[in-house]
């Protein structure tokens, strides 16, 4: 089997395992036919000798395991870095950072792109150790780039590599860890939907959601944050961390439903008390109405009598 690092697009004769029909649960032995970058779908011949034509990515698996386009590049997370900061951080950390691996180096040696971005990744580490939070989140947001201007055709390009994938992932993890400590709520939600599209694994996937959870917590969207709380749990079930702010999510959502209703019942009871109060208004301009009536009726059958009596000694 080719691993997704030496693909590339994928090249006719390359031997996949694909569903036959959407939604099948068995992977069959197949040969890739044909390619088209456009729509992103192959061409194959399976080992029967069935052909399927117009098959996306999402149903062939590689080595590795299943393959997906790549997604689309997100936009970088503002900075909080201010101008005046580049100076003194090209000064202390630019000469810590690795020096990229050369074409040819990365050709002779497999894991050059491995040791680079490790390294730059530990520079990160170390800055955050030190509390320098912002700087640390630039390192790591660097490091990744740094990774696809150097080692690949474009960043669309890295992710298709599942060795790139994993870094990558921790890169902007860890990012969004430091925009946590600032208490950049935002920005670090933005950060682990980044590192969401890198396709993390395991304990690294439950890290992501965890530091997403912690950040749609901290921007108040408690019902975000209990969902992917709950993906976290069902990978971990023992986590406390998880566990304890998954709580947290839940009281607020809990929260937040009984304001809305009281808000609501608030709102009937307005309702009610207005349409009483028109009643009362209503029964006593009727009543009102119908003593003026009366009223006038009586005074009239009082002005005909004294009309047509006649006076004594007539």
């Amino acid at each position: 089997m080719q691993s997704l690092a030496n693909v590339g697009t994928f090249a006719v004769g390359a031997t996949v395992e694909a569903q036959r029909e959407d939604g099948d649960d068995e992977y069959e032995p197949a040969t890739v036919k044909g390619f088209d970058p456009k729509s992103a779908t192959l061409s194959l011949l399976f080992a029967d000798g069935f052909k399927a034509g117009g098959v996306p990515l999402s149903r062939v698996k590689l080595e590795q395991g299943t393959v997906e386009p790549p997604p689309p590049a997100a936009a970088a997370p503002p900075t909080t870095t201010p101008p005046a900061d580049d100076a003194e951080y090209d000064a202390a950390v630019r000469p810590t950072l690795p020096t990229p691996p050369t074409a040819e180096e990365a050709a002779a040696d497999a894991d050059a792109k491995d040791r680079f971005i490790a390294a730059y990744k530990d520079a990160g580490n170390g800055l955050f150790k030190a509390g320098k939070y912002a700087w640390a989140i630039r390192t790591y947001g660097d490091a990744v780039d740094a990774l696809a201007t150097n080692c690949y055709a474009s960043h669309a390009r890295m992710l298709w590599d599942y060795a790139a994938r994993g870094p990558c992932a921790q890169c902007y993890s860890n990012a969004a860890l430091c925009a946590l400590k600032l208490g950049e709520w935002a920005r670090a939600a933005a950060l682990c939907e980044q590192a969401m599209l890198c396709k993390p694994e395991d304990g690294d996937l439950v890290k992501v959601l965890h530091r997403h959870g912690q950040a749609l917590n901290g921007s108040g969207d408690a019902d975000g944050a209990r969902a992917v709380l709950e993906r976290a749990l069902e990978k971990e079930p023992a986590n406390r961390a998880v566990r304890e702010e998954l709580q947290k999510a839940k009281k607020a959502a809990a929260a937040l439903a009984k304001a809305r209703d009281s808000a609501l019942f608030g709102a009937v009871d307005l309702r009610k008390q207005a349409r009483a109060i028109l009643a009362r208004a209503i029964r006593h301009a009727m009543l009102c109405a119908i003593s003026l009536t009366a009223a006038g009726l009586r005074s009239r059958a009082g002005a005909h009598v004294k009309g047509g009596a006649r006076e004594p000694g007539d």
